[in-house]
């Protein structure tokens, strides 16, 4: 069973306003248990407890000639760790928030920039490929499923039947198919079979 009040407490702490270290271990065994142990019940986590301590015996420390007006130190040093574990217990709370919001905006971040990057390869790939078409089924591709034209449009904008448009553009699909396949058979397989 812990004794209440240390022994000469009021000069004990007289004597550490002045500086004196013998005096400021005295303190601080007896009430190191104490504190950690308050400390821990609050925090739940001995390492958040020990540095708690440590904070609440520096404080003790530097407080220096106002030590002399403290009567009762045991619910000084109370009052101090609730106070420090607080203080920690929010400190920890926001950089949880902060480390969360970091995660989220960070894979965000990464998540678009590789959708970026991913769009901006299956487009060079895909313009590769419509390059490769011949001539009349490239300008089909071209105007009905890059420009938003319609068969029918097309074909009078190129002079054809809207049945050859339909063919050309059935032929232009089957072979950027290939195309992809033959050249980028991966991305073929992840990506271009979802598309055509």
């Amino acid at each position: 069973m812990f004794c209440t009040v240390l022994d000469n407490e009021s000069l004990l702490l007289q004597r550490v306003a002045e500086g004196h270290q013998l005096s400021f271990n005295i303190i601080y065994r007896f009430y190191l248990d104490r504190v950690y142990s308050f400390a821990l019940r609050i925090v739940k986590q001995k390492e958040w407890a020990e540095e708690i301590v440590q904070d609440v015996f520096t404080n003790l420390w530097r407080y220096g000639e106002k030590l002399r007006n403290i009567e009762n130190l045991h619910a000084w040093l109370r009052t101090l760790a609730r106070h420090c574990a607080l203080k920690l217990l929010r400190k920890q709370a926001l950089l949880d928030r902060v480390e969360r919001e970091f995660k989220t905006e960070s894979s965000s971040v990464s998540k678009s920039v590789d959708e970026g990057l991913i769009y901006k390869d299956i487009n060079f790939i895909l313009n590769q490929a419509i390059e490769s078409l011949p001539p009349q089924q490239r300008k089909v591709y071209t105007y009905c499923h890059i420009e938003g034209f319609t068969y029918e449009e097309a074909a009078e904008l190129l002079g054809l039947s809207k049945l050859t448009v339909h063919s050309h553009m059935k032929q232009s699909l089957r072979n950027i198919r290939i195309f992809v396949a033959k050249n980028y058979p991966i991305v073929f397989l992840l990506v271009f079979q979802r598309l055509f």
